[in-house]
Order: C-alpha cells, then structure tokens, then sequence
C-alpha cells in the first residue's frame, strides 16, 4: 500500500488549482490583455503549455513516487498518462466554448511537456545528483501532517496580523509641529480640506504646496500644477493667500514624491530660508512613504514629521473589502519596500 505524503501532494495540489484557474479564466475570455501579451512572443502560448503541462505531470509523477502503468509495450508513468487523457479532454472541449480555439500545436505542446516530463522524473530516480549535478539528495527533517496543520494556522494568524496592521504601519502619525508646513497638492479637496484644521490646531512660520504639472485637464485650466491649483483651493477654503508658497516641480517620470522634496529644497536654499523642522501632510497610506522620501531629500538639515490625512476613497479599517483600498494598500506596501531597500537618490 502506497502511503499518503503531504509534501509530495501539496507542490501537485497547488500547481493544478493554479492550472485550472488559468483554464477558467481563459474559458471566461478573461485576462485578454496578458494572454494577447504571451502570444505576442514567439512561440510564447506553446513555451507556457510545455511549461504549465510539463510541471503539472512531473509533480503528479512525484506525487504519485513514480508508479507506472502499461500501454501497450511501453511502461509510462502513472501521473503523465493521467494529464495527458485530462488535457486531451480539456482541448477538444474547446471546440465548443466560443472563447476557445482548438488548436492541435497546443495538443502537441501539451504532450511534450508530459513526455518531457517523463524523462526528468525518470532521470532524477536514476540519477542522485540530478539537474546536471546542481541538486543532490540529502536526508532532512520534513513537517508531519500535524507540522503542517500547525505551520497553516501560524501562517493564518501572521496573515491576519499582517491585514490588520498594514493600513496603520503606512498611514504613520508623527507629527512635528512648528517650523514649516508643508501640503502635497496632488490630494483631493476633501483632503486638502484638512490642511485649514491643522493650521488651527498648530503654528506655523508658514505653508508650502508642493506638486507637478496637471496630468489632465490643464489645457482649460488657468493653473498648470497640482501645485498652483491646490494653493487656488485652500484659498477658497479660507487660508491666507500671503501664508502659503507654491513650489511645483518639474515633469518626471518617476519618484514624484521625492522630486518635489528636492525642488521644495532648492526653493528653500534659494529664497534664504532656514528650515530645521518640517510637518508634512499626505495622504493616508502614501505618508511613511512620503516622510521617508522627504527625510531621504533634506538628509540632516531638516527633521521631519508627518500627518496622515484620512482616506474618502474607501473605509481604512476594512481596506480588503474594496478594489480601491486593496490598490492602495498593496501598492503602497510595495513601494514603501521600493523606496526603503532599492531606491538610490
């Protein structure tokens, strides 16, 4: 009797929910746009059937520790049979989705990755340092299933953490009151809204707006930068026009945030004002962000603090429940790691 082994049939269990979610998605003309991107390579829809196809046999043959069966005068092995009779199936059902094409090289690419396949578990069960000698096998200590079990619901408590405090870790509060404040004006107005509320709360020796140029709409709009326009804004609101200073930036294609703490510098240099403190004011899950890039732009000459204004887009405490929230939140996660670890002024 063959004994059950988790760690052989988890690596199987996740690649074929990871195939038959692609052959959903494709049956539902979903992701057009990456599908039309893959074939635009060539030969780039046949690399990902020999791939896709070719992994899922290999690791049913692993799962399965290499049982074969008999066709005809050929002993094969059990798992690459199997995926070929599915994927046989699976194409010629492709005649009559309207989404689908059946195409015989897709057939055939299937089948070399099986046969492909075939060979690699064939080779590693005869050879012990496979893969051209890269990898060789070693006796190691592998979790039970209670090791597993364990393992997930760690792995669910971290994840629940990991939810639970991302909005709070990037929406950071640590304001600095005094010396200058300072708005991103590329903010919306409910936003910028609160700028009147902290100028209440707090004294300031004065305000700057920093912002580049009006992506949209500038062509009918008497102000150029998100800079000048949110200035125009506060105004309205009721901020004193002589106690605010616009300071746009120049267009550039990347590291915005950080390009407008440079030319808010220079401006500073170049106008003789000596700033020791800054609070700046953002956006919600764009602030640790923001206040590393500024602190990154002003280097010692300046400390800086940060305000977080509230998100209107979506409801913070529950981000993952809204596309615009799960955007935002990932998005900023990933550019926090960006500007922390990778980004070189």
């Amino acid at each position: 009797m063959h004994r059950v082994s988790l760690r052989r049939w988890l690596p199987f269990l996740l690649w074929l929910a990871l195939v038959a979610a692609i052959i959903r998605t494709a049956d539902r003309a979903g992701m057009r746009e990456f599908f039309n991107w893959l074939n635009g390579w060539p030969g780039g829809d046949k690399a990902g059937h020999i791939f896709l196809i070719g992994t899922l046999a290999f690791l049913f043959n692993h799962a399965l520790a290499g049982r074969t069966t008999r066709l005809g005068r050929w002993r094969l092995q059990m798992g690459g049979v199997i995926v070929a009779a599915l994927m046989t199936v699976e194409e010629f059902s492709q005649i009559w989705i309207p989404s689908r094409t059946f195409d015989l090289l897709d057939l055939a690419a299937n089948y070399l990755g099986v046969v492909l396949a075939e060979m690699l578990t064939r080779k590693m069960a005869r050879d012990r340092t496979p893969f051209f000698g890269l990898l060789h096998f070693r006796r190691c200590a592998v979790p039970t299933w209670r090791g597993w079990v364990a393992m997930v619901f760690l792995g669910a408590i971290a994840g629940e953490v990991a939810v639970q405090e991302a909005y709070p870790f990037l929406a950071v509060n640590d304001s600095l009151p005094g010396g200058i404040l300072v708005v991103e004006g590329w903010m919306d107005d409910q936003t910028l809204s609160g700028v009147l509320q902290e100028l209440h709360r707090n004294r300031y020796e004065a305000l700057y707006i920093t912002g580049g140029p009006i992506a949209k709409g500038a062509l009918f709009s008497e102000y150029k930068t998100l800079a000048e326009l949110s200035v125009a804004g506060l105004e309205k609101v009721g901020v004193d026009p002589k106690f605010m200073h616009a300071v746009p930036s120049g267009p550039v294609q990347k590291d915005r945030t950080y390009s407008s703490a440079v030319t808010l510098k220079k401006w500073l240099v170049e106008h003789g004002a000596r700033v020791t403190k800054i609070n700046l004011m953002s956006a919600g899950a764009h602030s640790r962000r923001s206040r590393l890039l500024f602190q990154k732009a002003f280097g010692n000459d300046a400390k800086i603090g940060i305000v977080a204004m509230p998100e209107t887009g979506f409801d913070s405490t529950q981000w993952w429940k809204s596309s615009e929230g799960v955007r935002t939140v990932v998005g900023e996660s990933i550019a926090y790691g960006y500007a922390r670890f990778l980004f070189r002024p």
